[in-house]
């Protein structure tokens, strides 16, 4: 059994120049990124039923049934443009009942529920639960079953 203790969460926040309210590359969005949009994220095709999971935040990824890989690099299943997520962040493998997380020694660590997952140990997330990698939170969302 692991015991996780709460630990205070990183200063992720940094000085930036641009002005509250714009993006580096022009004004704030008003609506959702489309799954095109490089500076969102992006996520490899997908099927919809697969898994009944998904990550819920800036971008929205559903989970197939096997193990996915999320960080900066391109070479993940779900890539997150963010400085503070590191190349190969963290991997999920959904489960019928919880999803397993796995930090994969990231440099900004990866949290769940405020308490930080501890490198390379199995830990369970459910529904409704709330996932930082990074600066980038998310809800885990378990989809109903027709």
């Amino acid at each position: 059994m692991t015991l996780l203790l709460p630990v205070a969460r990183p200063a992720v926040e940094a000085f930036s120049p641009t002005p509250p309210g714009q993006q580096a590359d022009g004004p704030a969005r008003k609506e959702p990124a489309g799954p095109n949009d490089r500076t969102a994220g992006t996520a490899r095709p997908v099927s919809t039923s697969a898994g009944g999971w998904v990550l819920d935040g800036p971008e929205r990824f559903e989970l197939p049934l096997r193990t996915v890989y999320l960080g900066r690099a391109k070479e993940n299943d779900f890539t997150v443009e963010d400085p503070t997520v590191s190349g190969r962040h963290a991997s999920l493998s959904p489960g019928n009942e919880a999803v397993t997380v796995h930090d994969l020694a990231s440099r900004n660590g990866t949290f769940l529920n405020g308490v930080v997952v501890p490198r390379h140990t199995p830990t369970l997330a459910g529904h409704g639960d709330r996932l930082l990698f990074g600066s980038r939170e998310y809800r885990l969302l378990r989809l109903s079953h027709g």
